[in-house]
């Protein structure tokens, strides 16, 4: 098997300076703002009212600071979701209670969500794509363990497809989202998010419950 640039293994990180992390976090705000487009690191260092420079004491280029964007956003979701895990509660209320995170959070944090739709970044670029992929395989990790805790438990089919149903899932919420950031404004039209939660909820839970 061929061995990937960056790294996608559980566990495997970037160590970022402090600095790092206030750099990476002004990026998402333009991002958020602008969309990936629009981000140049001119704008990253006129934000931090620093030299351009001084960025590149920090990144090497545009390619290495968004590397380490992926990894810095990799840490934030995963310290969102991850505890979840530890939750006294049945595996499906877990899994509830994921889904409602990993929404709300990403559309309160707008410039996370758009470079996970931004599909352009890490286009033929093996590196960005395994940073990329690293993301995914961190969300996925929970899920599995929760799905996996939930057909010891009898509460979901027992020859449940694990990574199909993963895989299902995140393209529901994802699927949800993207509707969301098409809409130029959600609260005015008739997409409603708590309605979509639930039938995400609903139609995703129909299908794993054991009978």
């Amino acid at each position: 098997m061929k061995t990937l640039p960056y790294s996608t293994q559980k566990g495997s990180k970037i160590n970022l300076t402090s600095r790092q992390k206030e750099i990476l976090s002004t990026t998402l705000n333009i991002i958020a703002m602008e969309g990936t487009k629009g981000l140049t690191l001119k704008k990253v260092a006129e934000s931090l009212e620093i030299t351009d420079a001084a960025i590149y004491k920090h990144f090497k280029n545009k390619r290495h600071l968004m590397i380490c964007l992926y990894d810095y956003v990799n840490s934030l979701l995963i310290s969102t979701l991850s505890p979840i895990i530890a939750e006294n509660k049945s595996a499906r209320k877990r899994l509830c209670l994921l889904i409602d995170k990993t929404i709300d959070y990403l559309i309160e944090h707008r410039g996370v969500n758009l470079i996970l739709l931004a599909e352009s970044i890490y286009q033929n670029d093996e590196e960005l794509r395994a940073a990329m992929l690293s993301i995914f395989y961190g969300i996925s990790s929970i899920i599995k363990t929760l799905l996996l805790a939930g057909i010891t438990a009898g509460e979901f089919k027992n020859n449940l497809d694990v990574e199909t149903t993963t895989i299902c899932l995140i393209g529901m919420i994802q699927g949800a989202l993207t509707r969301y950031m098409l809409e130029k404004n959600p609260s005015d039209s008739d997409f409603n998010l708590k309605k979509m939660k639930d039938s995400i909820k609903s139609c995703f839970f129909d299908g794993i419950n054991s009978r």
